[in-house]
Protein backbone atom coordinates (compact mmCIF):
# COMPACT_ATOMS: atom_id res chain seq x y z
CA UNK A 1 0.00 0.00 0.00
CA UNK A 2 2.97 2.32 0.08
CA UNK A 3 3.64 4.33 -3.05
CA UNK A 4 6.81 2.85 -4.51
CA UNK A 5 8.50 4.60 -7.42
CA UNK A 6 8.48 2.52 -10.57
CA UNK A 7 12.28 2.35 -11.06
CA UNK A 8 12.55 0.17 -7.94
CA UNK A 9 10.75 -2.68 -9.73
CA UNK A 10 11.55 -1.97 -13.36
CA UNK A 11 14.77 -3.98 -13.28
CA UNK A 12 12.82 -7.09 -12.19
CA UNK A 13 10.43 -7.08 -15.16
CA UNK A 14 10.44 -10.35 -17.12
CA UNK A 15 12.53 -11.99 -14.41
CA UNK A 16 11.57 -14.59 -11.84
CA UNK A 17 10.75 -13.07 -8.45
CA UNK A 18 9.54 -14.25 -5.05
CA UNK A 19 6.64 -12.40 -3.41
CA UNK A 20 5.56 -12.81 0.22
CA UNK A 21 1.81 -13.18 0.68
CA UNK A 22 -0.34 -13.73 3.75
CA UNK A 23 -0.57 -17.02 5.60
CA UNK A 24 3.18 -17.69 5.69
CA UNK A 25 3.34 -18.27 1.93
CA UNK A 26 5.28 -17.13 -1.11
CA UNK A 27 4.72 -17.25 -4.81
CA UNK A 28 7.53 -17.53 -7.36
CA UNK A 29 6.98 -16.44 -10.92
CA UNK A 30 7.82 -14.05 -13.73
CA UNK A 31 7.00 -10.40 -13.05
CA UNK A 32 5.05 -9.14 -16.06
CA UNK A 33 3.79 -5.83 -14.70
CA UNK A 34 3.14 -3.63 -11.64
CA UNK A 35 1.89 -0.24 -10.54
CA UNK A 36 2.78 2.31 -7.83
CA UNK A 37 0.59 0.51 -5.29
CA UNK A 38 2.56 -2.76 -5.71
CA UNK A 39 -0.22 -4.51 -7.59
CA UNK A 40 1.79 -7.19 -9.37
CA UNK A 41 1.07 -9.38 -12.37
CA UNK A 42 3.05 -12.60 -11.96
CA UNK A 43 3.09 -15.27 -14.65
CA UNK A 44 3.98 -18.96 -14.49
CA UNK A 45 3.66 -18.77 -10.69
CA UNK A 46 4.21 -21.53 -8.16
CA UNK A 47 3.00 -21.32 -4.56
CA UNK A 48 5.45 -22.11 -1.77
CA UNK A 49 4.57 -22.81 1.87
CA UNK A 50 6.87 -22.23 4.86
CA UNK A 51 7.16 -25.58 6.69
CA UNK A 52 10.00 -24.77 9.12
CA UNK A 53 10.42 -21.16 10.21
CA UNK A 54 13.61 -21.84 12.20
CA UNK A 55 15.37 -23.37 9.21
CA UNK A 56 13.62 -21.11 6.67
CA UNK A 57 12.52 -24.29 4.88
CA UNK A 58 9.96 -23.89 2.09
CA UNK A 59 7.93 -26.54 0.31
CA UNK A 60 6.69 -26.20 -3.25
CA UNK A 61 2.92 -26.14 -3.59
CA UNK A 62 0.53 -25.91 -6.50
CA UNK A 63 1.08 -24.17 -9.81
CA UNK A 64 -1.06 -21.03 -9.96
CA UNK A 65 -0.54 -19.83 -13.52
CA UNK A 66 -0.99 -16.06 -13.85
CA UNK A 67 -1.58 -14.29 -10.53
CA UNK A 68 -2.57 -10.68 -9.91
CA UNK A 69 -1.26 -9.89 -6.42
CA UNK A 70 -3.14 -6.93 -4.91
CA UNK A 71 -0.40 -5.44 -2.79
CA UNK A 72 -2.53 -2.57 -1.53
CA UNK A 73 -5.64 -4.48 -0.45
CA UNK A 74 -6.08 -5.11 3.30
CA UNK A 75 -6.66 -8.81 3.98
CA UNK A 76 -8.54 -10.76 6.63
CA UNK A 77 -6.34 -12.18 9.36
CA UNK A 78 -5.21 -15.64 10.45
CA UNK A 79 -4.86 -17.03 13.98
CA UNK A 80 -1.16 -16.29 13.88
CA UNK A 81 -1.97 -12.58 13.63
CA UNK A 82 -3.50 -12.20 17.10
CA UNK A 83 -0.28 -10.71 18.46
CA UNK A 84 -0.32 -8.05 15.74
CA UNK A 85 -4.01 -7.34 16.39
CA UNK A 86 -3.38 -6.88 20.12
CA UNK A 87 -0.44 -4.57 19.40
CA UNK A 88 -2.62 -2.38 17.19
CA UNK A 89 -5.41 -2.37 19.80
CA UNK A 90 -2.95 -1.13 22.41
CA UNK A 91 -1.45 1.45 20.03
CA UNK A 92 -4.94 2.79 19.36
CA UNK A 93 -5.71 2.87 23.09
CA UNK A 94 -2.52 4.87 23.71
CA UNK A 95 -3.56 7.34 21.01
CA UNK A 96 -6.98 7.64 22.66
CA UNK A 97 -5.34 8.03 26.11
CA UNK A 98 -7.04 4.91 27.46
CA UNK A 99 -4.43 2.13 27.55
CA UNK A 100 -5.45 1.18 31.10
CA UNK A 101 -8.86 0.11 29.80
CA UNK A 102 -7.50 -2.62 27.52
CA UNK A 103 -8.24 -6.04 29.01
CA UNK A 104 -7.84 -8.00 25.76
CA UNK A 105 -5.20 -10.73 25.55
CA UNK A 106 -4.00 -12.89 22.68
CA UNK A 107 -6.01 -15.76 24.18
CA UNK A 108 -9.24 -13.76 24.43
CA UNK A 109 -8.80 -12.44 20.88
CA UNK A 110 -8.27 -15.93 19.52
CA UNK A 111 -11.42 -17.12 21.31
CA UNK A 112 -13.66 -14.26 20.14
CA UNK A 113 -12.27 -13.74 16.63
CA UNK A 114 -11.65 -17.37 15.60
CA UNK A 115 -13.14 -19.98 17.95
CA UNK A 116 -16.43 -18.11 18.45
CA UNK A 117 -16.11 -15.21 16.00
CA UNK A 118 -18.04 -12.09 16.97
CA UNK A 119 -16.06 -9.73 14.73
CA UNK A 120 -13.69 -9.65 11.77
CA UNK A 121 -10.30 -8.00 11.26
CA UNK A 122 -8.51 -6.59 8.23
CA UNK A 123 -4.75 -6.06 8.33
CA UNK A 124 -3.08 -3.55 6.02
CA UNK A 125 0.49 -4.34 5.04
CA UNK A 126 3.23 -2.76 2.95
CA UNK A 127 6.46 -4.09 1.51
CA UNK A 128 9.19 -1.73 0.37
CA UNK A 129 11.85 -3.11 -1.90
CA UNK A 130 13.35 -6.29 -0.46
CA UNK A 131 12.23 -5.49 3.09
CA UNK A 132 9.92 -7.96 4.92
CA UNK A 133 6.17 -7.41 4.74
CA UNK A 134 5.20 -4.91 7.46
CA UNK A 135 1.74 -4.72 9.10
CA UNK A 136 0.88 -1.02 9.32
CA UNK A 137 -2.78 -0.81 10.31
CA UNK A 138 -5.98 -2.66 11.01
CA UNK A 139 -9.76 -2.42 11.01
CA UNK A 140 -12.09 -4.44 13.24
CA UNK A 141 -15.74 -4.66 12.25
CA UNK A 142 -18.93 -6.60 12.89
CA UNK A 143 -22.51 -6.61 11.63
CA UNK A 144 -25.45 -4.84 13.23
CA UNK A 145 -29.00 -4.74 11.87
CA UNK A 146 -31.29 -1.95 10.74
CA UNK A 147 -35.01 -2.61 11.30
CA UNK A 148 -35.97 0.30 9.05
CA UNK A 149 -34.14 -1.16 6.08
CA UNK A 150 -34.28 -4.82 7.18
CA UNK A 151 -30.70 -5.06 6.03
CA UNK A 152 -27.36 -5.52 7.83
CA UNK A 153 -25.13 -2.61 8.81
CA UNK A 154 -21.35 -2.93 8.81
CA UNK A 155 -20.21 -1.40 12.10
CA UNK A 156 -16.55 -0.36 12.21
CA UNK A 157 -15.37 -0.73 15.80
CA UNK A 158 -11.69 0.16 15.41
CA UNK A 159 -9.52 1.71 12.72
CA UNK A 160 -5.83 2.39 13.24
CA UNK A 161 -2.78 3.18 11.12
CA UNK A 162 0.71 3.51 12.57
CA UNK A 163 1.72 7.15 13.05
CA UNK A 164 4.79 6.84 10.86
CA UNK A 165 2.76 5.24 8.04
CA UNK A 166 0.00 7.82 7.80
CA UNK A 167 -0.60 10.04 4.77
CA UNK A 168 0.19 7.15 2.43
CA UNK A 169 -3.44 6.45 1.52
CA UNK A 170 -3.67 3.43 3.84
CA UNK A 171 -6.86 4.63 5.55
CA UNK A 172 -8.50 5.13 2.16
CA UNK A 173 -7.53 1.63 1.09
CA UNK A 174 -9.00 0.15 4.27
CA UNK A 175 -12.28 1.99 3.72
CA UNK A 176 -12.30 0.94 0.07
CA UNK A 177 -12.06 -2.69 1.16
CA UNK A 178 -14.76 -2.18 3.81
CA UNK A 179 -16.98 -0.70 1.12
CA UNK A 180 -16.46 -3.77 -1.05
CA UNK A 181 -17.30 -6.07 1.88
CA UNK A 182 -20.43 -4.02 2.65
CA UNK A 183 -21.61 -4.37 -0.94
CA UNK A 184 -20.95 -8.12 -0.98
CA UNK A 185 -22.90 -8.55 2.27
CA UNK A 186 -25.74 -6.28 1.04
CA UNK A 187 -25.21 -3.74 3.82
CA UNK A 188 -26.94 -0.40 3.29
CA UNK A 189 -24.83 1.38 5.90
CA UNK A 190 -21.33 1.59 7.29
CA UNK A 191 -21.27 3.21 10.72
CA UNK A 192 -18.58 4.03 13.27
CA UNK A 193 -17.89 6.30 16.23
CA UNK A 194 -15.24 8.99 16.58
CA UNK A 195 -14.02 10.86 19.65
CA UNK A 196 -15.11 14.50 19.70
CA UNK A 197 -11.53 15.74 20.14
CA UNK A 198 -10.10 13.74 17.24
CA UNK A 199 -10.21 16.59 14.72
CA UNK A 200 -7.87 15.00 12.11
CA UNK A 201 -10.01 11.86 11.97
CA UNK A 202 -13.26 13.84 11.78
CA UNK A 203 -11.87 15.92 8.92
CA UNK A 204 -10.82 12.76 7.04
CA UNK A 205 -14.20 11.10 7.54
CA UNK A 206 -16.23 14.13 6.46
CA UNK A 207 -14.08 15.78 3.80
CA UNK A 208 -12.41 12.75 2.21
CA UNK A 209 -15.05 10.06 2.70
CA UNK A 210 -18.12 12.29 2.73
CA UNK A 211 -19.45 10.67 5.93
CA UNK A 212 -22.41 12.23 7.73
CA UNK A 213 -22.11 13.15 11.42
CA UNK A 214 -25.26 12.05 13.30
CA UNK A 215 -25.48 14.89 15.82
CA UNK A 216 -28.92 13.89 17.11
CA UNK A 217 -27.80 10.47 18.36
CA UNK A 218 -25.97 9.70 21.63
CA UNK A 219 -24.25 6.46 22.65
CA UNK A 220 -25.51 4.78 25.83
CA UNK A 221 -23.65 1.97 27.56
CA UNK A 222 -23.97 -0.57 30.37
CA UNK A 223 -20.90 -2.42 31.67
CA UNK A 224 -20.22 -4.96 34.40
CA UNK A 225 -22.42 -4.13 37.39
CA UNK A 226 -24.86 -2.30 35.13
CA UNK A 227 -25.51 -5.48 33.15
CA UNK A 228 -25.91 -7.44 36.39
CA UNK A 229 -28.50 -4.96 37.66
CA UNK A 230 -30.73 -5.65 34.66
CA UNK A 231 -31.64 -9.01 36.13
CA UNK A 232 -33.01 -7.36 39.26
CA UNK A 233 -35.16 -4.75 37.52
CA UNK A 234 -38.73 -4.69 38.77
CA UNK A 235 -41.53 -5.05 36.23
CA UNK A 236 -43.55 -2.48 38.16
CA UNK A 237 -43.58 1.17 37.19
CA UNK A 238 -44.23 3.26 34.13
CA UNK A 239 -41.12 2.29 32.17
Amino acid sequence: MSRVAQPELKRFLERRVAVNIQGGRKIHGVLRGYDIFLNLVIDDSIEQVLVDNNKNLWEEGSRCGTVVHAGDVPQHVYRKDVGTILRFIKELAIYEKALEKVDATEESLEETLFNRPYAYVLIAEIQQGSQPVEPVGFALYFYAYSTWTSRPTLHLEDLFVLQERRNLGIGKRIFKQLGQIAKEEQCLRIEWNVLTWNAPAIAFYQKTLGAEMLEEWRTLRLEGDGIQRLASLSSNGSQ
